[in-house]
């Protein structure tokens, strides 16, 4: 027999001490979906090493008959698990947390995910499945939302403005008139931001001259007009202090362009200061071999 019961989860942030939240939207078998907010230092991460956030999160759960009754009910198993992505739905996705502290279940019957000095990576969509007597109990889902965080690729450079820990600096690029030229600014984030591109503080639409996928932006058949300032804008939305709220990061970029006879210049140089070297060769051995020979005029001849 299944028994059906309400899952309360719960979460805490830093040294602030738990609050129970109730299911927002319970189900059949009593889940709910609290969230919290990780707190990025500034807006560039990497997946080998991801960037520390200014908070440590718990995140905690418990199962209840109804929301109304004071005491937890008995459970002696827990598995907490995280999905590949926070729109997935399949729970055979979710794969079983174990770089985190998990609490065994605490006298009132509660378990708790200590996240310290959680990674950028911890963001995402998890879950907690409890068990009494391998009779399962329970399950419910937490939502840990960040805001987009650019993911710094091997041989890219990004850097932190100062004053400006969500505006970057993506360097210059350098192309040659006529090639195309890609700009990427991938970012971390949940819900999963979404992208805009702009060009000297205008957007750009996606069409033949800029054809614009997601973070990848390529530009074909690049011309002197095309020197520019490009910026990335990732976005996404969330609820933070009890209001919906807009969170984007940007990254710029200063694309260059290369006449096709570039490589002409350095060689006219080349030949111009070979020419001019000659001439010079040539013009100090004139006036050596002419003065050899006015020096032979000079000199007077022997007598018989």
């Amino acid at each position: 027999m299944v028994l059906r019961l309400t899952l309360v989860l719960a979460l805490t942030i830093g040294l602030v001490g738990a609050v129970e939240v109730p299911p927002e939207k319970p189900q059949e078998n009593g889940v709910g979906s609290p969230a919290l907010v990780l707190e990025p230092r500034n807006g560039k991460t990497t997946l080998k090493h991801p960037t520390i956030a200014n908070n440590s999160i718990s995140l905690f759960c418990g199962s209840k008959k109804n929301t109304e009754d004071s005491t937890y009910s008995e459970i002696d198993r827990v598995r907490w698990s995280k999905f590949p992505n926070p729109d997935s739905t399949n729970v055979l996705e979710a794969k079983e947390v174990t770089e985190f502290e998990a609490t065994a279940p605490a006298p009132n019957n509660t378990v708790s995910l200590n996240i310290n000095k959680p990674p950028a990576t911890a963001v995402g969509k998890y879950r907690c499945d409890l068990w009494k007597d391998n009779v399962f109990m329970a399950t419910g889902n937490l939502m840990v939302y960040m805001r987009p965080v650019f993911i710094q690729e091997e041989n890219m450079r990004l850097d932190v403005i100062e004053g400006s820990p969500f505006e970057l600096n993506g360097g210059g690029y350098t192309t040659v008139e006529g090639g195309n030229l890609s700009l990427t600014c991938r970012a971390l984030g949940n819900p999963e931001p979404k992208y805009t591109w702009e060009m000297n503080g205008k957007p750009i639409k996606n069409g033949k001259k800029f054809s614009i996928r997601n973070h990848v932006m390529n530009i074909s058949g690049v011309s002197e007009v095309d020197r520019s300032e490009y910026k990335c804008i990732a976005t996404n939305s969330f609820t933070k202090d009890g209001r919906e709220q807009t969170f984007t990061s940007t990254v710029t970029y200063n694309v260059r362009i290369k006449s096709k006879l570039a490589w002409l210049w350095p060689l006219l140089v080349i030949i111009v200061t070979a020419i001019l070297l000659a001439v010079i060769i040539i013009a100090c051995e004139y006036r050596r071999k002419k003065h050899e020979r006015n020096t032979r005029d000079l000199e007077p001849e022997e007598d018989d």
